[in-house]
């Protein structure tokens, strides 16, 4: 399965709001980058957390679940050079996080901390709900350091999970990973087994906003 998922290229440190970008326009929803960077409240760096992401889709109106082994603030991620230098430092991020999870709540955000399987993402992922996963690129790249990425899923079949990559280095939409590939990389330490499945709206009398179909490509810095 495949799902039609328009495709969009990232500026710097922007995977995460491009991916929600990605999503939401999925969804029938277009909504500016720079007002998704806000909502999500980024670093001065342009990282986001996964917290931001999740709070963002449901302060818009969607169903939105978060998955992670760690829902809060980890102090481990900060031994990682990555945390490191793309964040505002630990005690900066605490806040932060305390704060965003605040707002997860507010508006109603399912969370639960614990592990998810690759059977049941797949088992969620449909034209009703997609998914946001964090994982580590430097393993999908065998590198033997630590990179945060986030990217959409939009498909799957038998041996492979599909995800759109925005990357302006190496941006591919539908681009393919090996199944246990993908499991090492969104396990990764760093990742905190971090997902959200954001849910189309659904209307009363059964009405359900169209998507568009996926005839574009477009580059936005």
């Amino acid at each position: 399965m495949l799902l039609k998922v328009p495709f969009y290229i990232q500026g710097i440190n922007e995977c995460g709001p491009a991916a929600l970008q990605m999503v939401l326009e999925f969804f029938g929803e277009e909504h500016n980058r720079e007002k998704i960077k806000k909502l999500v409240e980024s670093e001065s760096t342009g990282a986001t957390w996964t917290t931001g992401l999740a709070k963002t889709a449901a302060q818009l109106g969607f169903k939105t679940e978060f998955y992670s082994k760690s829902l809060g603030f980890n102090p481990e991620n900060f031994d990682l050079e990555y945390y490191q230098r793309e964040t505002d430092g630990a005690e900066t991020a605490e806040i932060k996080i305390k704060k965003l999870q605040a707002e997860c709540i507010k508006y109603k955000v399912k969370m639960e901390e614990r592990e998810i399987s690759i059977k049941e993402i797949i088992s969620k992922i449909n034209k009703n709900c997609t998914a946001i996963v964090l994982i580590d690129w430097g393993k999908i790249k065998n590198l033997e350091r630590y990179i945060g990425h986030f990217l959409p899923i939009v498909g799957f079949d038998e041996e492979n999970i599909y995800l759109h990559q925005p990357d302006p280095k190496d941006p591919e939409p539908n681009f393919k990973i090996n199944k246990n590939l993908f499991d090492i990389a969104r396990k990764s330490k760093g990742t905190d087994e971090d997902i959200i499945f954001i849910y189309r709206k659904m209307h009363y009398l059964g009405f359900e906003p169209r998507s568009k179909p996926y005839s574009f490509y477009r580059n936005f810095f």
